[in-house]
């Protein structure tokens, strides 16, 4: 499924009494113990937890009649209540009075979008909301992507005429659903208890992200673009995390299907799926990895991974094992996000070779490296630059036996040397600036 519940919107200390207006004469307020005739009922916890806490009251006798009926402009009073809507928009409604109870409940709901007129000018307030209209509503609402062959699992629907979409819509996240019988009755009027747990449903969802853009070569086999953010099913088989050793083993030769899916973190559920066939008898290998597949080499399975990050920012970022894996030099933990982060704002710049890779790694180790080198001459920070910085930045001459002499060189000419060689290209050319032939010849 592709839903999760999670805490009502609206804070119950902004809504003083969310009382429903159920009826043209409004039920008044009853409490737990007046609400006479949920015992037994579905729907009995939910509409005890919303009358519990103020969201709902019972009428004068008593008692809830949750299987009673509720008008359009009752609905939308709820509706806007329960989702704290209050900004309003002009109507002009043929049927819709201004001193009418609902005039107001009706301007708010045009404003909000969810709800429109009939084709003759009306809205119709007072006659019953049917189911087909609720589900119409809540997918509007939550802005959900209209699904006929969700529908299609319903014995009537074919009753469905011009509301097959959001019935699906709404019947795959599980805010509404079908009876026992298998049916839907969209014509049916929506009765007091199912609209608060519909209602009830729609203020807990939660839009799930898009689905991972996961592939498969169904000639070899082999899937791309796993990482461990994601987790899989094979077949029937239960959900699990994808790891590499363990993914790569899998065997997907012969009839298969792969679902695949960003596991929930915190309180981000888990996202959409992307479904994978496989229908080749024959395999050249394993499940593969987070870029490749089947029998890659590490380093072409750590090249595709590297790849991927670039282009699609997947998740998880690349390691320094990974970029020793894919063979490239240079990358330690102290400049790995600096790395990554020259690897990521790569744009239309193909990284598919190790040489590509490299290319950027040095890049980004060589700006490390002359920052470096920088704040030390400028500001003397610490640590102080090593022969390596010196080599990453592109100077070269710099040896353990000159190291000091260097840097008091590279801090006492700073604004000199740097003002005519900003590239640090060569420190022989920088401090030939200063009519030094060489880097040995200085303190000599």
């Amino acid at each position: 499924m592709t839903y999760i519940f999670k805490g009502m919107k609206k804070k119950i200390a902004v809504v003083t009494v969310l009382c429903m207006v159920f009826t043209l004469s409004m039920p008044v307020s009853a409490t737990a113990a007046t609400v006479s005739d949920i015992s037994g009922h579905w729907a009995n916890t939910t509409i005890q937890s919303w009358v519990n806490n103020s969201l709902i009251a019972g009428y004068p006798d008593g008692s809830f009649r949750p299987d009673r009926n509720i008008s359009r402009a009752e609905f939308m009073t709820l509706v806007n209540r329960s989702y704290g809507y209050s900004a309003t928009k002009s109507i002009s409604f043929s049927d819709v009075k201004s001193d009418a109870w609902y005039y107001n409940a009706v301007a708010v709901a045009r404003e909000a979008g969810y709800i429109s007129g009939y084709p003759d000018g009306s809205m119709k307030p007072d006659i019953a909301i049917s189911r087909e209209e609720a589900a119409t509503i809540m997918m509007n609402i939550n802005k959900l992507q209209a699904s006929e062959e969700a529908a299609s699992k319903f014995t009537d629907v074919r009753r469905m005429i011009w509301s097959r979409g959001a019935i699906g819509a709404v019947s795959n996240v599980n805010i509404m659903n079908g009876y026992p019988d298998g049916s839907f009755s969209p014509q049916t009027s929506i009765k007091r208890g199912e609209t608060v747990v519909t209602l009830d449903r729609s203020n807990k969802y939660v839009a799930r992200p898009d689905a991972p853009l996961v592939t498969r070569n169904d000639e070899t086999n082999t899937v791309s673009g796993m990482t461990t953010a994601m987790e899989y099913a094979l077949d029937s088989a239960s959900w699990d995390s994808y790891e590499f050793s363990t993914f790569d083993k899998l065997v997907f030769s012969g009839n298969h299907t792969l679902i695949v899916r960003y596991a929930a973190e915190g309180s981000t559920p888990f996202s959409q799926s992307t479904s994978l066939s496989f229908t080749t008898n024959e395999s050249t290998g394993g499940g593969g990895g987070g870029g490749g597949g089947g029998h890659l080499s590490a380093a072409d399975r750590a090249i595709d991974l590297i790849e991927a990050y670039a282009t699609l920012n997947t998740n998880p970022a690349p390691t320094v094992a990974d970029y020793t894996a894919a063979g490239v030099t240079g990358v330690v933990a102290g400049n790995l996000p600096a790395v990554n982060a020259a690897i990521d704002a790569l744009l239309a710049v193909d990284v598919d070779t190790v040489g590509e890779i490299q290319a950027v790694v040095d890049g980004a180790v060589a700006i490390i490296a002359i920052d470096l080198i920088e704040a030390y001459a400028t500001l003397n920070t610490n640590p102080a630059p090593t022969v390596a910085d010196y080599t990453a930045a592109g100077v070269t001459g710099v040896v353990a036996g000159n190291l000091p002499a260097v840097r008091l060189l590279f801090t006492q000419l700073w604004i000199v040397v740097f003002a005519q060689c900003p590239d640090m290209s060569d420190t022989v050319a920088a401090v030939a600036l200063t009519g030094i032939d060489s880097v040995n010849t200085i303190h000599k």
